[in-house]
This record gives structure tokens, C-alpha cells and sequence, in this order.
């Protein structure tokens, strides 16, 4: 039998005595089976076993007959040199044997028992990775006898030591109370007053005339602290006392438990240095160690040392490995890892779930990661709070505040309690999407719950303030905040500032910067934006101009956020007069972007040029500017009267995957018109646009589909008027006598009959759009 795998170490197996089935390519194997037993992995709890062989020669003989595996990892790939190991369905006999299943269970206690397992040699003679239990046997002979035979120990649990386990059950558990193994605890005892040097070990113990066995050693080593463990070992090995693979195991542990990834990283690599063996509980553990010290990268290494070593990694290992790749970001080696591991049967314990969960929301997969916890829950495996609030994060980073609502619904639901930290997730949430009576709902739910409050929840409701423009509200927070003894910290100031100029209220917006500077923040573009914008919302164009001048003064660049800011302000502007200092801040700021407005407000012009200039301004700015600089050139053309050239940039701009995805979209029964990511003046030149379109579509004697609707988000978005787009839009749309309504499905969709809409657009009484009428101001 051969088996192989992709780099991952998830095996496919052909041949003999073992075999694979329904194998879909190559690497991939959805289960194991034996045909000895006619039984496969995955059902009635049969797995196959694995034992790694290390030998020189598996490394290069081909496999033999008997039942033999060959995996190609990472490294052997490169090489192309496979390992071979031993492979053992756990119902056979440890030999390859037609014995009867009684003769093979005394042949299997036969070998545990024997010298052979205590040398960790099989019966053919080849080696094997004993288990850290396996290694830690208790001896029930002289303890200074080499080679003397193992009996069961007091435990099988592995080694993990915890800071906090007291002195005497550390003891107790290595050298129980009225046995003759108290080495340890003198050792200990000599050790409590030495500092943690080499030097202060080597005097503490200079008087011990006693010999120490690996056991006395792991015992000592578990009830110190990494420094002083680490030097006692190095004394240790000085003295010629046994220092095995376990004794450097149980070492690697308590320098992992102290958070030392550096000092674990060169241990390692010494073990590799003094040829000593490192099994997987080696690896897992400096693997595991990496992953809790923040380097992934290091992780990552050790693994692929593990692969190449022939170690084959178990459950923790590879569950350990999915969050390596996610923090390093390369998900999609994360998901390929996961999913293949799924296919051999494995099944992901919640610790994994989790993982996952959060490799699929940052890699954008939502609809996975939302898949993932019902699969969590149809296997009994109830998600934490750690899970619903990875969701509900992503969700609300990617502006999805519906999905990151009903996230937190069937979390509370699920009878998960609630901590600030969801809520004061949750009112960021709502402060997003403008729901300021929710979200001050949940505020006042964290008062009378006594959940602390920090700046962070303070600073949400100060933003949700101001995009809102409730002013009040935003004081009567401040005030709140300074009375709990919060202080205020940058983003404070600057939601401060925006709240203040959102109301035109300038001299207090200044004095809110002034405030900040002195604080130790100075301002940055940001802070002037706002003012800026405040001065032209009131017509101080000028003043505008000296903010801009005060902004360069002071070490600030200005960035295409700002560009944005001063070509929103042409739209304010009612003539030449009040459209010259922005013009010049404009050229001061982005010439290019000042070239296309002087050609845009021309009376005559080419319509290559405008196509040209669009697109060499575009290809100097930040993607996430493209967005903003289109929505206000075509805010522009429409509020001077140039509808045609409004339309032009409007149709570059969708045909250049400006606006995320596209504008439209067509299937057999429904037509969707996107406009929850444009400005108001641009949602009505899309509009206008989608209505000449479905004109054009009748003209042809072509049929619309059964259902139109048009998309206007629930952000928001908002006009001069305070109303939201999904008013204007339908206010405008009741004014043209269309059949479209409020739908019942969604509150950000207008929807109408394909039949209604083809019957209101023949008759024909439906009145144009005006150009210039500026539909934020209606």
C-alpha cells in the first residue's frame, strides 16, 4: 500500500491492505477504509493509526509490500524525496499477522509490556513516536537501574504547566506522598530562595551529592518559572543527568507558558543542533507557542520543519495551523487547509469552529462564516460570544449593519449573554446606519446593567451625533462623559468638530480644534475638512480659503478627501465670484482635478475631453476616492443644467466598476437599479438614465420583467432637508404618476410591477426630469 497527500499532510491512500475511496483528485480522500475489516474511518469510531518512521533508509527505498505510507509534505515536494511510515488499522494486530482477534489482543499486551515498547522499537525492529503519556511512565524499580521496566502512570494526562498550580500539588502529582521519588521536592525546596541565573542555580545546588532520573527532572522543571527552569536544566545537563526528549518537552511548555517565543525558537533549534528527537508534542508546542507570542511567520517555519521531519501533525496541530495562515492573511490557504482536512473525516472541535468562523468573515466569505455556526449548532456545538462578535464586526467594518443586526438577534436568542463589548459593538452598528433611537437604547441598557462605559461607546453615539445633526443629544454626551471622569481622546475632538460644523455653528467647531491642539492633537486634514465644508454650506467662501491656507501652514498635505471636500463646494457655489478661491484652492490642491472643473462649468466643449480628463483623474487618485470625485463631477454637470454631460460621466464611470458591482442588475423575473452608493444629484441622473432605458427596451417590442425595483440603502444618506434618498426618490417618482412603492420585503427598496411600469411609461404621462432642479434642496 502507498498513501500520499497533498502539503498539507491530508492523506490519500492506494494499494494494499489499506485503500481509499470516492477520491475526487489528487490529495483529496473523503475516508479512510481497511480491507482487513472491511470498516472505514468515520463510522462506528474506527480510525486508521499512523506511526511516523524516521529511519535513514525509509527515506529513500521505495515502499515495500506490506502495508507501508508515503506523504508528500511541503518538503518533499521540493525535494522529491517522500518518507515512509507504518500504517495500522486500530482492529489488527500490531504484527502483520493472520492471527484470530484473540491471539491479536495478547499479542498487542505482549509488546505494551515488553522491553521493545519501553526502547520504543516495534516488533519488525522500526521505530516509532511514542506519545508524551507513553513517555512519562512511572518505573517501578530502582530508579538509578538503567533500562529498568514501566508500570501504568498515576495519569495519563499530558504535561501542561500552569503558573498557577500551587508548589505542593505539582509535587504531589510528580512524587506522590509516601513514595520514595522526593528529589524533586528537595530540589525545589533548595531552589525557592535562588534568583533565576545559571550562577544562583549552579550555588543553590552545589552541596546535591544525589543522581536525578528524567522524572525528577520533568518534576523540578514543572513547579519553576521559565528562567530559573531553563538554568536549572542547563545545570542539569551539566551534571550528565538524563535530559530526554520528554525533559525538553515539559521545558518547551512552562517557556511557552511564560509567553518567550524567542527563547523557545533557539531551544528548538538547538534540540535540532544536538541531534536530539522532536516529536510532535515538540512541535505543537513551539508551533502553538508562536501562534500565542504573535508570529505566525514563525509558525508557519516550524511547521513546515514538522513536514519535513516526518512528523505527521494531529487535530490540534492543523486546527493551530488554520489561525496561522488567517493572521499571516493568506486565507485561502486557511480554507484549503480546512476543507481538505474535512474530506478525511475529521471532524473541527469548537476552538476550530471559531477559527474559521473568522478566516471566512476576513476573507469576505460571510455567507460561509454564517453557514459555519449552523453547523456549530447542528452538531452540539453552541458558538461563544467570541464567535457572534467576529461576525458582527466584519459585518459592520463592511457597512452590512441588516446582517450584523440579525447576527446579534440570534445571538441573544441563543441565550449568550451580552457583554459591553456587543453592546457597545452593536451601537456603533446602529450609529452607522443612523438608528440613533436604538442605539441609545442600548446605551441605556449598559447603565442600568452597570456595564462599564469607556470613551470608546461615547465616542460611537458622538459620531451617530453628528451625522445626524442632533446637537443636543451630542452636548448632553459630553457633558456625561466629563462627569464619569472620561477623558476625552482624538477621535472625541474630532466628532466634536463635525458636530459642531454639520450645524453651521463654525466659531464652535474652532473652538473644539483649539481645544484638541491643546490637548496634545493637533488638527489634521480631517478636522479642516469639516471646516471647510462648514464654510461653504453657509456661503463663507473665503473663509473656506483660509482654512485650506492654515491647513498647509500647518504641515498638512491635501489629501483627495479634502479634494473631495472643495469640489462639493463648486456645488454650492451660485456664481463665478464665489466659485474663484475654491477654484484656486482646487489648483493648489489637485491642478488636474481644477482642469476638468474649468472644462466641465464651460459653455462649449468636446466630449472626448471630458471622457479624457475623467480618466486621467481616476488614474492619479486613491481608488476609495473614485467614488466620491465621480458622484460630485456629476453633482456638478446636473445642478449647472448639463444633463447630457452629468450622463456621460455617469456611464464611464459605471463601465469602469466605479460604483461597487454595477448599477444594474437584470435576472429572467427581476430588474434591480442600485443607488444606495450615489449622491442624490447622481441617484437622480441614474435614475433618469434607467428610464430611458426601459423606454428604449418597449420601443423594441421587448417585454419587462415581472418585477422593478429600485435600491436606495437605508444608510445615511441624507439631504439639506434632513430627508432620507428613499423619500426624495419616491417623492420625485409620485410627481411623474410612476406605479412604484414602498416594498414589503425590504425598507430600502421601491418596487413595482413590470406590467405597471410598461403601462405608465406608454401612456406617456409621465413628466421629464428637470435638470436644474437640484433634488437636494426639494
Amino acid at each position: 500500500m502507498a498513501l500520499t497527500s497533498n502539503p498539507w499532510g491530508v492523506c490519500a491512500i492506494v494499494g494494499s491492505g489499506v485503500s481509499s475511496s470516492s477520491v475526487p483528485e489528487f490529495g483529496h480522500v473523503k475516508f479512510f477504509s481497511c480491507e482487513n475489516c472491511d470498516r472505514r474511518n468515520g463510522s462506528g469510531g474506527h480510525d486508521l493509526s499512523f506511526r511516523a518512521s524516521l529511519s535513514s533508509d525509509s527515506l529513500t527505498k521505495p515502499p515495500s509490500s506490506s502495508s507501508s505510507l508515503q506523504i508528500l509534505t511541503p518538503f518533499s515536494f521540493a525535494t522529491s524525496t517522500p518518507y515512509s511510515t507504518s500504517v495500522r488499522c486500530s482492529s489488527l494486530s500490531l504484527k502483520d499477522s493472520d492471527a484470530p482477534p484473540s491471539q491479536a489482543s495478547d499479542e498487542k499486551k505482549s509488546f505494551v509490556s515488553s522491553r521493545n515498547f519501553q526502547t520504543e522499537k516495534t516488533p519488525s525492529g522500526s521505530k516509532r513516536n511514542p506519545s508524551l503519556a507513553e513517555q512519562l511512565q512511572l518505573s517501578t524499580g530502582d530508579i538509578t537501574e538503567a533500562g529498568s521496566p514501566l508500570e501504568a502512570p498515576r495519569t495519563t494526562r499530558s504535561i501542561t504547566p500552569k503558573r498557577e498550580k500551587a508548589m505542593k500539588y505539582i509535587i504531589d502529582r510528580w512524587a506522590p506522598e509516601g513514595s520514595k521519588y522526593n528529589r524533586a521536592a528537595e530540589i525545589l525546596q533548595k531552589l525557592k530562595d535562588a534568583d533565576g541565573s545559571e550562577e544562583g542555580v549552579r550555588k543553590a545546588l552545589e552541596n546535591w551529592d544525589n543522581s536525578l532520573n528524567a522524572r525528577d527532572i520533568c518534576a523540578v522543571i514543572s513547579g519553576l518559572k521559565w528562567r530559573k527552569a531553563l538554568a536549572f536544566f542547563r545545570w542539569a545537563k551539566a551534571e550528565k543527568f538524563e535530559v530526554n526528549t520528554v525533559v525538553h518537552n515539559v521545558l518547551l511548555g512552562v517557556i511557552r507558558a511564560g509567553r518567550q517565543w524567542k527563547v523557545a525558537d533557539e531551544f528548538g533549534l538547538g534540540m535540532i543542533n544536538e541531534g536530539v528527537e522532536l516529536d510532535n508534542f515538540t512541535f505543537s508546542t513551539l508551533i502553538s507557542c508562536a501562534v500565542q507570542c504573535r508570529a505566525p511567520k514563525d509558525a508557519l517555519t516550524w511547521f513546515d520543519r514538522m513536514a519535513a521531519a516526518g512528523v505527521v501533525p494531529d487535530e490540534v496541530t492543523y486546527s493551530t495551523m488554520t489561525l496561522v495562515y488567517s493572521r499571516l492573511g493568506r486565507f485561502d490557504e486557511a480554507v484549503e487547509l480546512f476543507e481538505n482536512l474535512l474530506l478525511t473525516g475529521w471532524k473541527p472541535d469548537k476552538v476550530t469552529y471559531g477559527t474559521m468562523v473568522n478566516v471566512y468573515a476576513r476573507a469576505g466569505k460571510y455567507q460561509k462564516a454564517s453557514s459555519l455556526i449552523k453547523e456549530m449548532k447542528q452538531l452540539g456545538l453552541q458558538p461563544d460570544a467570541v464567535v457572534y462578535n467576529t461576525l458582527i464586526t466584519y459585518f459592520a467594518r463592511e457597512g452590512k449593519t441588516g446582517q450584523a443586526k440579525r447576527v446579534f438577534r440570534e445571538m441573544e436568542s441563543s441565550g449568550i449573554k451580552v457583554s459591553e463589548f456587543t453592546l457597545s459593538l452593536m451601537i456603533d452598528v446602529h450609529g452607522r446606519s443612523g438608528n440613533v433611537t436604538e442605539a441609545f437604547s442600548l446605551f441605556e441598557r449598559m447603565k442600568e446593567e452597570n456595564l462599564p462605559l469607556d470613551t470608546a461607546v461615547y465616542n460611537s453615539l458622538l459620531k451617530m451625533c453628528g451625522e445626524e445633526r442632533k446637537l443636543v443629544e451630542g452636548e448632553s454626551l459630553l457633558r456625561e462623559m466629563l462627569e464619569r471622569g472620561l477623558k476625552p481622546d482624538e477621535i472625541t475632538y474630532k466628532s466634536l468638530v463635525n458636530l459642531y460644523a454639520k450645524e453651521g455653528r463654525i466659531d464652535e467647531a474652532v473652538q473644539a480644534m483649539q481645544d484638541m491642539t491643546q490637548a496634545g492633537y493637533p488638527a489634521d486634514v480631517v478636522v479642516y475638512s469639516c471646516l471647510i465644508k462648514a464654510c461653504g454650506a453657509s456661503k463663507q467662501f473665503l473663509r473656506a480659503e483660509r482654512f485650506f491656507e492654515e491647513m498647509l501652514a500647518g504641515g498638512n498635505r491635501a489629501d483627495d478627501r479634502c479634494c473631495g471636500v472643495l469640489l462639493s463646494l463648486m456645488n454650492m457655489c451660485d456664481n463665478d465670484e464665489e466659485r474663484e478661491p475654491v477654484l484656486r484652492c482646487l489648483h493648489t490642491a489637485k491642478p488636474t482635478l481644477c482642469s476638468l472643473v474649468n472644462i466641465l462649468v464651460a459653455q462649449n466643449l468636446d466630449s472626448g475631453e471630458v471622457e479624457q480628463g475623467v480618466r486621467t483623474l481616476l488614474a492619479e487618485s486613491n481608488s476609495n476616492s473614485h467614488r466620491p470625485f465621480c458622484n460630485s463631477l456629476i453633482d456638478l454637470c446636473w445642478s449647472l443644467g448639463f444633463k447630457d454631460r452629468a450622463e456621460s460621466i455617469l456611464t464611464l464611470a459605471d463601465s469602469l466598476k466605479v460604483y461597487s458591482g454595477s448599477l444594474r442588475t437584470h435576472t429572467n423575473d427581476l430588474w434591480i437599479l442600485h443607488l444606495r452608493s450615489l449622491s442624490f444629484n447622481t441617484a437622480y441622473c441614474a435614475l433618469g438614465v434607467w428610464l430611458d432605458f426601459l423606454k428604449s427596451h418597449l420601443a423594441e417590442g421587448q417585454e419587462l420583467p415581472e418585477t422593478l425595483v429600485i435600491e436606495t440603502g437605508a444608510g445615511r444618506n441624507r439631504g439639506e432637508d434632513g430627508n432620507r434618498l428613499i423619500t426624495v426618490i419616491l417623492g420625485k417618482l409620485k410627481e411623474m404618476n410612476s406605479p412604484f412603492d414602498t416594498s414589503t420585503e425590504r425598507a430600502d427598496w421601491l418596487e413595482a410591477s413590470g406590467s405597471s411600469v410598461t403601462a405608465w411609461l406608454s401612456s406617456g404621462s409621465q413628466p421629464q426630469q428637470d435638470a436644474e432642479e437640484n433634488p437636494s434642496d426639494s
